[in-house]
């Protein structure tokens, strides 16, 4: 170990040079005591070496001295302030806490039978454009009444770290669509669907943002080609068509009641099934009612999917002398993919435009694969020529 002094600028600093090591480490350590870049630095020491210090130079060789005066050339990287001030969760606010999301998220405490109606807000709630979509929203109508009160509820939940009560959402709910206001013999509100509720919202927010100018479709939105052929006839032509819907449907009940039987587990499945069937209507050809099949498929890609799980069913009651059938709920277990493939779901159109990353994606996948199986062959001819 030698005592240098190093002089930079008009500094001075006194540190140990280890004549064992290499330039690259005792540059590495001038650069964390003066915060010049190592392939910034220029090193002169007179009557150790010659000119400018080479990376490759041996300190060992040299007539290094204690207290050996080395010339440091070279600029510091220059420390930007943040443009904000630092604050520490401990001296956050609970409001500041909620708008910057290092707390849980708050919740809709339940007025009465409404958790249908705030598993569906929080939905909506975390939909950006949707609801940066509401902010110039103004109450005129039905519909843009009820889209403000819910951009005011999110508001309110964002600057909040405690469950809320929506007490003006449910009340604008109740008064402008009197399905939700609904009550059993006991006086209190009945349990409604969630699905029900989305085609209130939908409807609201996409009449709210027709206010401003704003384009609903395009954010929730989806394209659909239908194509029906007749089943009992090969003359009678193909019809085919366009709509457009704000959700897909997953048939849960399956095939039960169909030809054969058989049950949905996987979300996947069940959307497909939602996007084919069969339709009882006129053929001209034969002069009568026929059994038509109907394909569908995703002509357009919306920013967010909503899908909805077909849980109700209606069953007939004939045994019953007081009403015809009654609405019963599935309770199958249907598991879903934290990523949704729906490629086999879309049209040619958009298959072809998915096509060219679903390859790329498919090649990246492979030489990842590719890699991680030579690593390991190369790791295995190592321990084998090891125990040999």
């Amino acid at each position: 170990m030698v005592q240098v002094v190093i002089k930079w600028n008009k500094l001075t600093y006194n540190t140990e040079l280890d004549t064992s090591q290499s330039v690259s480490t005792f540059k590495t350590k001038l650069q964390e005591l003066t915060g010049v870049p190592v392939d910034r630095q220029k090193l002169m020491a007179k009557g150790a070496w010659v000119g400018t210090l080479k990376d490759d130079a041996d300190f060992s060789k040299m007539q290094l001295k204690e207290g050996h005066q080395v010339m440091l050339m070279g600029t510091a990287d220059v420390v930007v302030m943040p443009k904000e001030a630092v604050v520490f969760i401990e001296d956050m606010t609970a409001e500041e806490k909620a708008e910057k999301g290092v707390v849980l998220s708050a919740g809709l405490k339940n007025m009465g039978n409404t958790c249908y109606m705030n598993s569906t807000v929080q939905c909506f709630r975390h939909m950006k454009e949707v609801r940066e979509a509401l902010v110039p929203v103004r109450p005129a109508s039905v519909g843009t009444s009820f889209a403000s009160f819910l951009r005011d509820t999110f508001v309110s939940l964002d600057s909040s770290v405690e469950a809320i009560f929506p007490m003006q959402l449910v009340s604008s709910l109740r008064t402008n669509f009197p399905q939700f206001d609904q009550r059993g013999q006991n006086g209190h509100h009945m349990q409604q669907d969630a699905e029900e509720l989305l085609n209130v919202l939908a409807q609201s927010i996409k009449e709210g943002l027709t206010a401003v100018e704003k384009d609903y479709d395009g954010l929730l939105g989806v394209a659909i080609e239908e194509q029906q052929s007749c089943q009992e006839t090969p003359d009678e032509p193909q019809v085919r068509k366009t709509d457009r819907l704000t959700k897909l449907i997953c048939n849960i009940e399956g095939t039960i009641g169909r030809q054969g039987s058989s049950s949905i587990d996987h979300l996947q499945d069940g959307l497909k099934l939602g996007l084919e069937g069969t339709v009882e209507k006129h053929s001209e050809v034969l002069g009568r009612n026929a059994v038509w099949q109907r394909k569908l498929r995703v002509a357009s890609l919306p920013k967010y999917l909503c899908i909805q799980f077909m849980r109700f069913f209606w069953k007939a009651t004939p045994e019953s002398a007081d009403h015809a059938g009654v609405k019963c709920k599935i309770l199958r277990k249907v598991s879903y993919p934290e990523t949704l493939d729906i490629y086999e779901m879309c049209s040619e159109t958009v298959q072809a435009a998915l096509r060219a990353n679903r390859e790329r994606e498919g090649k990246l996948m492979e030489q990842e694969l590719a890699a991680k199986r030579a690593k390991t062959e190369s790791g295995d001819a190592v321990t084998a020529a090891g125990e040999a």
